[in-house]
């Protein structure tokens, strides 16, 4: 599933594609199969997951940051474009549901 959203989201060609996840052994390989992927890679925190995301925000230089979760298979490679749009317009947040 993980390796199904990670090349439907570097289909978008949006930007990079990066795996956070938690610093368990367990999620070692969910870090190895993104890298494998050529996803970018990110372990923290088990019990703070805005800590993870604010982590991987700091460690970028890029402005906007779209979150897709790794256990959605639908993931649309339009949505990122809809999201930017709603950005440009002045918004400081957008979400698609």
């Amino acid at each position: 599933l993980l390796a199904w959203c990670i090349g439907r989201l570097q289909a978008a060609a949006i930007g990079p594609v990066v795996v956070a996840t938690t610093d368990l052994d367990e999620d070692r390989a969910l870090l190895a199969l993104g890298a494998e992927l050529g996803a970018d890679v990110h372990a923290g925190p088990v019990d703070d997951v805005l800590a993870r995301f604010a982590s991987v925000a700091a460690d970028r230089p890029q402005h906007v940051i779209i979150r897709a979760t790794g256990d959605n298979p639908f993931v649309d490679i339009e949505a990122p474009f809809r999201i930017l749009k709603t950005l440009q317009s002045g918004a400081d947040y957008a979400v698609e549901e």
